[in-house]
């Protein structure tokens, strides 16, 4: 994916924040390879579209750990139920799309 967009865009910068370059995508300063779940932040989406890439990337996993014991503590095990819940709840997690343009 960076290969196609070094083709396609002559200047390319790094920013290691994943919000700050949202805001810099969505003050018209250039594109951003993001996640659904900061694209699911834009307030203005009509201003936006997505670029005719399709990259295919790999789900990636959320891994529950806990220390040194078979089954989680009482808090761990609700902060894991929170987890999925939420995820559950909200699309732009669970790999949809979110709408733009």
């Amino acid at each position: 994916m960076l290969n196609k967009l070094t083709e396609l865009y002559s200047e390319i910068s790094y920013c290691f924040d994943i919000t700050i370059a949202r805001k810099i995508v969505e003050e018209g300063n250039g594109v951003g390879l993001l996640p659904m779940s900061e694209i699911s932040c834009i307030t203005d989406k009509q201003a936006f579209d997505y670029i005719e890439l399709q990259p295919a990337f790999a789900n990636r996993p959320i891994y529950a750990l806990w220390h040194n014991t078979r089954q989680p503590s009482k808090t761990a095990s609700q902060l894991i139920t929170l987890i999925q819940s939420v995820i559950e709840q909200t699309p732009c997690l669970q790999g949809d799309i979110v709408k733009l343009g």
